[in-house]
């Protein structure tokens, strides 16, 4: 029989993990790929489920299921990063992700630049985040043209446990405001219930929590992350 023939046999999954695994372990392929690099190696006709199969027994083969990754969760003493982000009918969509052993400004440096090879130089930029100088800086770093948002939320956790009292009720219209007088207004008397809160906002909070600071370019006028 000539080597050029194509094989009379159907190839199993099982036969196909068992190339696949080798091909996969120098280079990741895709299903379709992987059925074009055998079919042309092996000189055969193969089927598109039976490839399909074949390359998920061979990446089980190598990595593991994604049950048993899964049940390693519980067992990670780390961080979950992630970046969520909008789209333009106001639907969430994860853009990236990654796992942390602690909150380090190296770390968070780390996945900004990961973040930064997924989305590149954008005109346009607005990033909210927690109150995390290590975070803080890591955006600076990796993203200095972005306009750095704080989370509102976040923002007044800290302020309750400073300040207490009840003219923090003022401070959830101030951050809604679209007009700079407006904010003004609403901030006036929580100043003047206590004199400490301007300097402790532009010590430890000096990120836009106001939508009337907001770059109106960018058409999200989120004043916390909970979308993340």
């Amino acid at each position: 029989m000539s080597s050029s023939r194509r094989r009379t046999t159907t190839p199993t999954s099982a036969w196909v993990a068992s190339k696949a695994i080798k091909i996969l372990r120098k280079s990741p392929m895709s299903t379709k790929d992987l059925l074009l690099k055998l079919q042309d190696d092996h000189k055969c006709e193969i089927h598109y489920d039976t490839v399909w199969a074949g390359r998920n027994k061979a990446l089980a083969e190598l990595y593991g299921t994604w049950e048993e990754s899964f049940k390693l969760l519980y067992r990670w003493n780390g961080h979950l990063a992630a970046a969520t982000a909008l789209d333009s009918h106001n639907w969430m969509y994860p853009v990236a992700f990654g796992f942390i052993d602690s909150e380090t400004k190296e770390n968070w440096i780390w996945f900004m630049e990961m973040l930064h090879k997924a989305i590149g130089d954008l005109p346009t930029l607005a990033i909210c985040t927690d109150a995390c100088k290590g975070l803080e800086t890591a955006v600076k770093t990796v993203f200095p043209l972005a306009e750095q948002r704080e989370c509102f939320r976040h923002l007044m956790q800290n302020y309750i446990r400073k300040f207490g009292g009840d003219t923090h009720s003022k401070m959830y219209p101030a951050a809604r405001s679209y007009r700079v007088e407006v904010f003004q207004q609403h901030l006036k008397p929580v100043v003047e219930a206590s004199t400490e809160v301007l300097e402790w906002l532009q010590i430890h909070h000096s990120l836009l929590w106001m939508r009337c600071a907001f770059n109106p370019d960018i058409k999200c006028d989120y004043i916390t992350n909970n979308l993340a």
